[in-house]
């Protein structure tokens, strides 16, 4: 089972689809189905990527996709079966969920006339829906207010990126700072833009406990331009721990993602509402992240390091005047730190000469659940399942 899950987290998924025949990558060599790498990057809208996707190039490079999803989705988990281990079957079911994704049901929960309006939950708290479909606030029995709309929970966030982004990410990491295919689109300006999509509400539904909302949303239809999904769905379930502390289950779901080449990111935003509180004492700022069983302080990765991107093992704490809210996902494991200079965005260098991270200024977090960038063509009918678990101590 180990063998095939080691091809999980390798690091490029798949072949471009300009790499999937002979004649195509790199060369300048036209390919009859299918235009060359220096075309495929400077002409390619998405109306372009939906023509190309019946072609022959195209159909090896989703082939490739699947060839990696079956190792890790379908081999490591017969692996377990044909051993007859205790944990094949709830990992199959588990599996077999993620491929079958469908809207939560409303039964048995209750339509919010106004969707802004605080909903008083079992637990003790309140919480609030943000215009975007975040949590915009979460006050504790305690009083201790977890989000504002300017400091939101479990905010989506569809990016498009262009030569602003490109190009400075680029100058910081290739040698001879200057723009490589295979790593940037030269010439996204031309259909592209650099741009910060969120959805809107258009329902929000509550149980009739007081445990569970369900928030339903609609990307903007710029957005789909760029491979937005058309609608949202996130999940939130509280509750309160026998110490008293507040947890939030959150479960974000997207649907009608449309195919891109075009370079774009999803993110879903964290942003602790009470005033972060650096480590004085250990020489600290307020976050510590969990790697390779130690924990890391992002303020102080070497300079020359990546600062702003993390691979995190169980999750995120962020020490702050009401307390510590830990944050962990459950299905991915990039965690892009934010601060107001550099609010939302998963590229590791995306300004020129990219700083050090400001001391104690670390805003937020975005946890990134989807990505297309580096010359892919992607199409998914629906996403995973995002499950975010923030805990707040109080």
């Amino acid at each position: 089972m180990t063998r095939f899950l080691l091809k999980t987290p390798e690091h490029t998924w798949g072949n471009p689809g300009r790499y999937s025949l002979p004649g195509c990558g790199g060369s300048t060599v036209a390919h009859p189905h299918l235009p060359c790498w220096w075309d495929d990057y400077r002409n390619l809208s998405s109306a372009d990527g939906e023509a190309l996707l019946n072609t022959q190039p195209y159909r090896h490079a989703a082939a490739s996709y699947a060839e990696q999803r079956f190792m890790s989705n379908d081999l490591a988990v017969a692996a377990l079966e044909h051993a007859s281990h205790p944990l094949a079957a709830p990992i199959r079911a588990a599996i077999a969920a993620l491929s079958n994704v469908t809207r939560p049901s409303t039964r048995g929960f209750e339509r919010l006339s106004d969707p802004s309006a605080a909903i008083k939950l079992g637990c003790g708290a309140t919480v609030k829906i943000g215009a975007d479909g975040s949590i915009a606030s979460l006050k504790a029995a305690s009083g201790s207010d977890w989000a504002s709309p300017s400091k939101p929970l479990g905010a989506f966030v569809w990016r498009s990126y262009n030569e602003s982004d490109w190009a400075p990410f680029t100058y910081n990491w290739v040698k001879g700072h200057e723009e490589v295919e295979n790593f940037c689109k030269p010439g996204s300006n031309n259909y592209s833009e650099q741009a910060n999509f969120f959805p809107r509400v258009t329902d929000v539904h509550v149980d009739k406990a007081g445990s569970a909302v369900l928030v339903s949303m609609a990307m903007p239809s710029r957005a789909l331009k760029y491979g937005a999904p058309t609608t949202l769905t996130l999940s939130a379930n509280f509750s309160a721990s026998a110490a008293g502390d507040l947890r939030a289950s959150l479960q974000l779901r997207w649907f009608g993602q449309t195919p891109t080449m075009i370079g774009v990111g999803a993110q879903v935003l964290f942003a602790p509402g009470p005033q972060l509180r650096r480590q004085s004492a250990e020489n600290r700022s307020a976050w510590s992240l969990e790697k390779l069983g130690s924990s890391i302080d992002p303020e102080n990765v070497i300079a020359g390091g990546n600062q702003w991107n993390h691979g995190v093992f169980r999750g995120v704490e962020a020490a702050t005047a009401a307390g510590v809210m830990r944050i962990e996902a459950l299905d991915t494991a990039i965690y892009n730190m934010m601060t107001r200079e550099f609010p939302c965005n998963a590229l590791p260098a995306a300004y020129p000469r990219t700083p050090g991270m400001p001391a104690s200024t670390g805003a937020g977090l975005n946890l990134e659940v989807g990505a297309s960038r580096a010359g892919r063509l992607t199409r998914k009918a629906s996403a995973p399942l995002p499950r975010r678990r923030p805990t707040r101590r109080h």
